[in-house]
This record gives C-alpha cells, structure tokens and sequence, in this order.
C-alpha cells in the first residue's frame, strides 16, 4: 500500500510500447515496526514526498531536467492539473494500473501515470517515448551516465525492481559505509535525494545531484521535510529477495514487493556514514553480499488452493501476519505453533524475527510438510502431518503450552458448534495466546477478517491482517 495518495514521483523511463522493458513502478506492501513508529512518521513521510514533488517540478519548469513522471490517484488529477497550470508544464498519460483487495466488495483503484515536461520540449519527450529510445529517456530525465548504464544493463538482463537494480550495485561496490544522499532502497516510495535510480550508493555524480536538489529544497523552505528525508536515508536498511519475493528492513517500516518468478537471490545490508539519532537509534548493520542461487520453493500449488492470485500475494499475507506480530512475537521468545504452517514460509519470517523463537507446526497436507521440512531443515521432527485435532501429536520437544499459537478460523468455521466448541477450547488450553489469520479464499467468502471471526465465534479487539486473540479474552468471551 502507498504511505499516501499524494502523487508519487516515478522518473523516467517508463516506454509505452507493449512489449518494451519496463521497470515495476508499482508501490510495494508496506507495514511498520510498530504504532508509535507510524504515529511518528506518517505525517513526516507525507510531509518528504510532498517536499520532493515541489522540488521535482520546479527543477523541471526551471529545466535543470527536461522530463520527469509521477503516479496518481483520481482525486489527485484537479489539483495537479492546476499545479501544472500555473508552472506552464504539460502532461503526456502514460497508462494505468490498478490495485485490488482480497475482498470480493473492493472497488478497483486506478493509478494514472504520467510524463511531465515544458511545453516547449513535447516533441523531445514524445519522439523518444514514442521510439522505445531508452537512452534519450534517461538524458531527458537527468540521469547521470554511470546511473543511465546501469539502468540500461539491468533491463537487459531482466530486471524491473529499481530497488533491486540499486541493491545490486550497492552490493557490489567496494566494502564501507553508505552514503545516504546517493540511496535508493526507498526509491519505490518515493522518498531519495534523487528521484532516479542511482546505479549504487556510493555513486559519486549521485552524491553531488542529491546534495544540490536538497539545497533547493531546504532555500524553497522545506527544510523540515529535507531533514527528515536526511534521517530517513541514514536508517540501516537490509534488503533481500528470494522465493519471487522483495522485502526491506527497516527500523520504522518494512516494504514487500514482488520480484517476478525465479529471480537471483540477492541479499544486501548497509548503514549510512551520516547516521541520525531523533527517529530512535538502531545498530547499524556493515555487511554486503550478492548471492545467484536460486530457491526451490517458488512454486507451490496451495497458493490457488488457497483463493491467491499468485504465490507473491500468499507469501505477502504470511509475511504481513508476521510484521503486524513481531512484537508479540519478540516478547514471547519461547514457542510458536502454526496449526497450518502450509511450506513453512510463515515459520521461517517468524524465527528469523527472533532467534529465541522455537517453531513447530502442522498440516493436513503431506506435500506441504515435505516443503516445510526442507525449508526448515533443522526442525523437521518439529513438522508434522495433521491439523489442530492432533495439537501436539509428533512434534519433538513441543511444550504446552505453547507460547504463541497460528490459527486460521476457515479451518473450524464449518464444523458443528459444539465440535467447534470443543476444538478451540482445546487450542486455547494449549498456547497462552492465539493469533488468528485468514487466506484469501476465506477473506472472499466473508468479506474481512473480523466477519470470519464473528463466524468462528471468536473476537479480537483490533483485526487487520491478524488478529491477537488472548486466552483470557476467549474465556471471557
């Protein structure tokens, strides 16, 4: 999800032939580390984006650049118009894309794309559009050449992601602390000193164009937005992607994209050499490494089986369950029991968020603790076949109870009520909490996760992807 509806800046190149290579410019899933976290910096993220959207358009109606492109929402289209207006700047529509929600009442969401240039340079931007020329795209747009070839290069080879475009050369640059003016791990949300995807962090040509566009924005008085940028592009970050999946860490949000099926693995981590302190200190992270082995576990038929629409949108909905939880599930540093632990993706982003974690888990089907058995190979007597009717049965070293046990509701909403009775009271007997998520199938099906739980006879205070169910609660209840 976008942090905000405000229009988020893109850059060129984006090519409108159909069979072009094009980068994904999509907006990745985004949670937060916690509330207090997003109390704290929703309203500055919204404050940077906005900042750089002045920045941006006045360096295009000044002709420090020739072309940028940005994305919007319907609502957003009056108001840029009139921006527009009044800085003598045109719009050429690029397309669309649109998003939508697991539930069967979402309404569609178009993002309208565009291309904004001085009217006086129409006919550049469109004949390079309109020819497939990349490289003119990239000189309209001010990227440097260094950052244009690395662009180019990586569309040849496949790539989309610009983050994963940025991680890579990062990664293989020399070994040392990053510098945050040339950063680009934030770059699918709009928040970088330079709005085009700098070939690495340590991109000198980069380093001096952010340096200058922040100046820019701190004489056109956005001085409190371009410090919080500043602080924001210092964060330590650790980027990965493996299993067709794209994730970024860091101490206030996490992003999910997805990376397209079979990608190289690739796993990069890098702290700023200007680290800032009032957002709220975190260690900071030295290590850079670029793996090309490629995961086994891309595909996986319970993803269908399930309602998703691919494997991207189930492992999204798993790892969702997790951020939402990683408090929880840092607290209780003991055991977690997933009552349908499917491949064991869930149980790997769960034990990865705290090494003090023991996971164990069931399934009712075998081909799936199979994969979980791989995936977790040093808890596989911990994996077992059977569903939450069997509870412990087969799990090496499983206490009771368990610290934290996973339940999904669809798989007791369809019993009879005193056998559904009687299994929860056994599944809330045996964990000290229980935390409840659904699949997409089942969010269709009751139209959200509060509705499903209604069905279920359970009740939980707050339900956005999971929701944290307390035994006492339920025996209140």
């Amino acid at each position: 999800m976008s942090l905000d509806d405000a229009p988020r800046l893109l850059r060129l190149p984006l090519p409108v032939e159909a069979d072009a290579q094009r980068l994904d410019f999509s907006a990745p899933r985004q949670a937060w580390a916690g509330e207090s976290q997003r109390r704290l910096w929703a309203p500055r993220l919204a404050a940077i984006r906005a900042a750089l959207l002045d920045i941006e358009l006045d360096d295009v109606a000044a002709g420090r650049i020739a072309a940028t492109a940005l994305e919007c929402a319907p609502a957003q289209i009056a108001p840029l118009t009139a921006r527009l207006r009044s800085l003598d700047l045109a719009a050429i529509p690029l397309g669309a894309r649109v998003e939508t929600g697991p539930a069967t009442d979402d309404t569609p969401v178009p993002h309208y794309r565009l291309a904004l240039t001085r009217r006086d340079g129409i006919d550049a931007l469109v004949d390079a559009l309109a020819s497939g020329d990349l490289a003119a795209s990239l000189r309209l747009a001010g990227y440097p050449d260094c950052c244009g070839t690395a662009l180019t290069t990586a569309l040849a080879d496949g790539e989309r992601l610009p983050l994963a475009i940025h991680a890579a050369g990062s990664a293989r640059t020399s070994a040392g602390s990053r510098a945050w003016e040339a950063g680009g791990l934030l770059q699918s949300l709009g928040l970088a000193a330079v709005p085009h995807i700098a070939c690495s962090d340590r991109c000198d040509a980069s380093r001096a164009l952010g340096a200058a566009r922040l100046a820019r924005g701190r004489a056109a008085g956005h001085d409190a937005a371009i410090g919080w940028l500043t602080e924001v592009l210092a964060w330590p970050m650790r980027y990965s992607r493996r299993n067709g999946i794209a994730e970024l860490h860091t101490p206030v949000l996490r992003l999910l994209a997805d990376a397209g099926a079979r990608q190289p693995r690739l796993d990069y981590a890098s702290s700023s050499a200007t680290p800032r302190a009032s957002g709220g200190g975190v260690a900071h992270v030295e290590t850079a490494v670029v793996e090309t082995s490629l995961d086994g576990e891309f595909d996986n038929p319970a993803a269908a089986d399930y309602g998703f629409d691919s494997v991207h949108a189930w492992r999204t909905r798993q790892a969702e369950v997790v951020w939402e939880q990683s408090r929880r599930l840092r607290a209780a540093g003991g055991s977690l029991l997933d009552l349908a632990c499917g491949d064991g993706y869930l149980l790997q982003l769960a034990e990865a968020e705290t090494r003090r974690l023991q996971v164990f888990g069931l399934d009712t089907r075998q081909d799936q603790v199979v994969r979980a058995r791989r995936r977790l190979p040093h808890r596989a007597d911990a994996l077992a076949v059977g569903g939450p009717t069997r509870l412990r049965d087969g799990l090496a070293g499983c206490p009771v109870p368990v610290d934290v046990a996973l339940l999904r509701p669809e798989d007791v909403v369809d019993l009879a009520a005193t056998e559904r009775a009687a299994l929860l009271d056994s599944i809330f007997a045996a964990a000290r909490c229980v935390i409840a998520y659904a699949s997409d199938r089942a969010l269709r099906r009751h139209g959200s996760l509060a509705q499903l739980l209604a069905a279920a006879g359970l009740v939980a205070e707050t339900v956005p992807a999971a929701a944290d169910i307390s035994v006492a609660a339920y025996r209140a209840g």
